[in-house]
């Protein structure tokens, strides 16, 4: 993924001409500037959606998104399959993968104000392995949790941008999802991990602050995901925080790249499905769900051409600590395309 960025950077076609967009030191100069002239508008894909939309403009956009798990690790320690399996454990996990996809769809209600709703849509695989060494796969796939709310731009000034962003996930993601070898309400459960939803409305605060000059960019963000009460099955997920820091160099007026740092921190399953026995598999067991880490993250962002822009970035954990027994992240890559209109 690292060897495509160059490609890209060369490869990439050039905007029409009617796209160009004005160089930064001349709007500068003029005091006329705004951040969606150039190619680091949203600095970084862990934000939110970027810059709010003129009142009676819109944005339309999709971003997909892969995390690759792989191997055991019980806090800061790795650990094997089978010394798990020796502690009385039926079957384990040992890898696994998850991906998204977002489209998202943004309404300008007022010239600070944006409306936002995003679709997402999920694929998560689980790989685990019993006693006897026999090996299986489980995929959970479908709508996750649907999010509903509205950008606010507390501070506009040339060069500086503050933003407030309220969502609200709404349960539409199942709780539900059950072994796909097995048929009827009586079949086995799948682990938290790969159900979809959370099953209960969650509140989704995040505020980013970003600083333009006339090469450079750089910024930060916090972001939290508060579940409200429990769901029908008796357990909520944990509250959730994220970190983010960024800087990024643009390259030409169509292209930029940046280098980003992530810290997230999930608690662990609050409550519990009592239709799970979390002494048959690690995964069934809510306090080892969750955990804090530390990443970095490489991207490139480009204007295709009028109001298209396409993004790409890759990132890596340094750091993890998990609450408890559960597969790591090996990495997590995301691509993204938007136009406004």
């Amino acid at each position: 993924m690292f060897l495509l960025i160059p490609w890209l950077m060369l490869a990439s076609p050039v905007p029409i001409q009617e796209a160009a967009a004005p160089e930064t030191t001349d709007l500068f100069e003029l005091g006329h500037w705004s951040p969606s002239l150039r190619p680091d508008s949203r600095g970084y894909l862990g934000t939110s959606s970027g810059p709010v939309v003129a009142l009676g403009g819109a944005k339309f956009s999709i971003e997909h998104s892969r995390t690759e798990l792989g191997d055991l690790r019980n806090g800061t320690n790795n650990i094997s399959a089978s010394s798990l399996l020796g502690s009385g454990y039926s079957k384990v996990p040992t890898s696994g993968s998850v991906d998204r996809t977002e489209i998202r769809a943004e309404y300008g209600l007022g010239d600070a104000t944006t409306l936002r709703i995003t679709i997402p849509v999920e694929s998560r695989i689980m790989r685990s392995v019993d006693g006897t060494g026999s090996a299986t796969k489980e995929r959970a796939q479908g709508l996750a949790d649907v999010l509903i709310g509205t950008g606010v731009e507390l501070s506009h000034k040339d060069g500086e941008r503050a933003e407030l962003e309220l969502m609200v996930s709404v349960p539409t993601g199942s709780t539900r999802n059950r072994e796909s070898d097995s048929v009827g309400p009586a079949s086995p459960l799948l682990p938290y991990a790969l159900q979809l939803g959370g099953g209960t409305y969650a509140l989704r605060p995040s505020f980013t602050w970003t600083h333009w000059s006339r090469h450079w960019s750089f910024g930060s963000a916090v972001q939290a995901s508060v579940p409200l009460g429990h769901n029908d099955r008796g357990w909520s997920r944990g509250d959730e925080l994220r970190l983010n820091s960024w800087v990024s160099r643009r390259v030409d007026p169509f292209r930029s790249v940046v280098l980003g740092v992530e810290y997230k921190q999930e608690d662990s399953i609050q409550g519990e499905d009592n239709s799970m026995d979390e002494t048959l598999d690690p995964a069934f067991d809510p306090t080892f769900i969750g955990g804090k880490a530390l990443s970095l993250d490489f991207g490139l962002h480009m204007i295709m051409e009028k109001n298209n822009r396409l993004a790409l970035e890759i990132g890596v954990p340094v750091w993890q600590d998990t609450n408890g027994p559960q597969v790591e992240e090996d990495y997590h890559f995301s691509v993204a395309w938007w136009l406004s209109f």
